[in-house]
């Protein structure tokens, strides 16, 4: 599924952050017709892990539903503000990081990898990088792998999320994240 360019613009604030983080995944499901889709996951709701929705049911959980919101907040006050969106190696660090946060609050019953690899389409609309995710092969199977660490990191509660505990993914977005061509169309508007 493609976005429509201009559909979404990258937020200024911590509130404009979690409204459009739940508008993306809304368009991601808009015409399927199931209620939990679309929306926060509230109490005792099964979460899909690794895309299959049956299989990894309860696996990972996720904060509680009642502190999603706060915590998405925190992400976009720890990550983006004053960020630099041209500097490569910061860049590399702080997509490592939001996708290690996002999918340890884990927002959604389903689609939180897209919903959060959109956000950071968004995020590259801003400036001279772009990202490409891989969707096969040695990359994509390294991207999963990631997460996956991305989740047995939320599961120690003690645990922190540094540079240290994002190393697969960094090393990744170092080989995903190049400089724009002047004739790459971009996704969304720079507003």
């Amino acid at each position: 599924m493609k976005i429509k360019e201009g559909y979404f613009s990258f937020p200024t604030n911590s509130n404009e952050f979690v409204n459009l983080i739940l508008n993306i995944n809304q368009e991601i499901f808009k015409n399927v017709k199931m209620k939990k889709l679309g929306r926060f996951r509230i109490l005792h709701e099964d979460v899909a892990v690794d895309g299959d929705g049956i299989a990894n049911k309860h696996s990972f959980l996720g904060v509680k539903s009642e502190e999603i919101t706060s915590n998405l907040k925190s992400v976009w006050d720890k990550l983006f503000v004053n960020s630099d969106f041209n500097n490569k190696s910061h860049l590399e660090i702080l997509c490592s990081k939001f996708l290690v946060h996002f999918f340890a609050i884990h927002p959604f019953n389903d689609g939180n990898g897209r919903t959060a690899r959109y956000f950071l389409d968004i995020l590259f609309s801003k400036g001279k990088y772009q990202i490409e995710f891989p969707s096969t092969g040695k990359r994509r199977r390294q991207y999963i792998k990631g997460l996956r660490t991305a989740h047995r990191i939320r599961k120690d509660d003690k645990a922190k999320i540094d540079a240290n505990s994002c190393y697969i993914l960094i090393d990744l977005m170092g080989k995903i994240i190049s400089i724009k061509k002047p004739s790459d169309d971009l996704l969304f508007d720079e507003e």
